[in-house]
Order: structure tokens, then sequence, then C-alpha cells
């Protein structure tokens, strides 16, 4: 030791193992890990396992035996699914469309009056969510007291010296007081996202528009619409929801099997349940996720479409 300062070296010195440290991306991704863990395992359990159960009962029998395709067939020769499938395919045309149109009417008036005044403004924009917060029990209680037989407008009939109208029991009027039912829902909350994105627009682009005579249907469908193009595709996936959505005010009002302009997927479906089909049962829920599925992609792709314009 005496000769390593002689010859002006430091002695070494005696030091403990330096630890091994886990590198910082690979504890970022442990973390990540066990913070998706528990969803990942509720995932797994109530939809991937369910699932696979679902396709795998959609092409066996009743006893297990593997059939492929044959449930799916004579699922399709059914007359009461093709009644089903043809009715969601109709609520679900007439229903979206009839949503974009009003919340895109009433948003853009709205945005104008915002424009103009804000007196009154939040008061609307409450009455408009109020829906969504309401019970379906209260609100099935609602149309009860309205349309039964013995409901208000039936008394008022017949004080007019009329004769009652079963509303929830006869073709025409069954099928629109659902989808009035569904517009009253849905309307505010859609109206409310598509206000937001009118107010992103910059004033300066209709301005120029303006400049350049363009016309008010001209500035809508040319440059408001456009812009908030990913807003109205968002708002037609909330309405293919709120439809898939009504089958509970549908059951409340109308029962297991009610006129057939209203028996809809969602019906079918619940009476395979109650019978313990599970074979049809299966393929039929099969079916209404590729209809789903198939609804979503065409209106994702026409958004794209617009966008790349």
């Amino acid at each position: 030791m005496r000769g390593d300062f002689a010859r002006g070296e430091l002695p070494a010195r005696k030091t403990k193992e330096t630890k091994k440290f886990v590198p910082l991306k690979t504890r970022k991704s442990i973390t990540g890990v066990l913070f998706a863990l528990p969803g990942l395992l509720g995932f797994i359990v109530l939809v991937a396992i369910p699932f696979g159960m679902t396709v795998y009962y959609s092409t066996t029998n009743g006893v297990g035996q593997f059939v492929f395709l044959d449930n799916y067939i004579d699922l399709f020769h059914s007359t009461t699914f093709q009644l089903a499938l043809v009715n969601t395919m109709r609520f679900t045309l007439i229903g979206v469309s009839m949503l974009l149109i009003l919340s895109l009417a009433l948003s853009v008036m709205f945005y104008h009056h915002i424009k103009k005044s804000t007196f009154g403004i939040h008061a609307i924009k409450s009455a408009v969510l109020l829906p969504i917060v309401i019970p379906t029990a209260s609100i099935v209680l609602i149309i009860q007291i309205l349309f039964e037989p013995y409901g208000i407008i039936n008394g008022l009939i017949t004080t007019l010296n009329g004769s009652p109208v079963e509303w929830l029991y006869t073709a025409p009027y069954s099928f629109w007081i659902l989808i009035v039912l569904f517009l009253w829902k849905n309307c505010g909350y859609c109206m409310v996202i598509l206000l937001a994105a009118l107010d992103t627009i910059e004033p300066s682009i209709h301005e120029a528009a303006l400049c350049d005579r363009a016309n008010g249907f001209q500035r809508f469908f040319y440059i408001t619409l456009p812009l908030i193009s990913t807003s109205v595709f968002f708002v037609a996936i909330i309405g293919i929801i709120g439809i898939y959505r009504m089958f509970r005010e549908s059951y409340l009002l109308m029962g297991d099997y009610p006129h057939e302009s209203v028996y809809m997927l969602q019906n079918f479906i619940n009476n395979n349940i109650r019978n313990l089909n599970y074979q049809r049962l299966s393929s039929a829920s099969i079916v209404f996720l590729l209809f789903v599925t198939l609804f979503v992609v065409l209106l994702l792709k026409n958004n794209i479409g617009k966008g790349e314009e």
C-alpha cells in the first residue's frame, strides 16, 4: 500500500457489487400490463369466452355434433327471423336518418341563436339533455298513460264521439311511437355534440364564402357539413347503439310478441332465450353482430371517403 503512494497511485477501494436495475422501458411495460390486467381478464371472462361459446353453439346441433352452416341456413329459412331482420333494418335506416337530420337542423338553429344571444341557452341545453337521465320505467309509464286503450288520448277521442285506437298494438302507430320515442331520447344528446363541432369552425371560412356570394345552403353543404363529418359519423354510431337499446321500451310497452311491424331481432333473440334454443339463439346473435358491423363499416367507409376528398 505504501508502494502505491510512492508511485503516486491511489489504492484500490473495495466496493460492493452494483445492483442490476431493470430498464425504465421494461418497468413501464410491466406497470402498463399490471394496470391493464384486470380489464383484460374481465374482457376474456365476460366477452371473449362467451363469444367463443356462441360461435361454437351456432355451428353444432343440440348434442354437440358439428353441423357447420346448417343452423344459419335454417335460420334464414325461418319466416319469423326474416320478419325480425327486415324490421330491424327498416327501423335502423329510418331512425338513424331522422336522428341525423333532426339533430343537425336543431344544432344549426341553436348555434345561430347562441351567436346572436345567450339568453336561455343553458336552460335549452338542460331541457334537451333531460331525456337521458329519465328512467326507462318512467318513460314507459308516461307512454302508457297517453296511448293505452283507456289513456288520455283515447279519452279525448271518445269525448269527441270517436272510437278508441289501439296505438301500441296496430301497425302504423306502434312503429312510429317507437321512432318518436327513440328520437326524443337521443336527439338532444346528439344535438349537443354537433353544437360543439359547429363551434370549432373558424368564422373566417364562412366570411370568405360570403364574399364569394355563397348562399346559406351552399355554405352548409360545401363548408359546414364536410368540416363536421367526423362528428356526424359519431352521432350515427350513437344512433345505432340507441336503436338496439330500444328493446327495453318495446318489451315493457308491447311484451314478448309485439305487433309484427315492430318485431325485431332483439325480440327474436329474447324469445329463443326463453325457449332455450341455444343453436338458433347463437346463430341469430352472430347474424345480429355481422349486421351491426356491416352498418358501421359502411358509415366509416363513407366518412373516410369524404375526409379524403
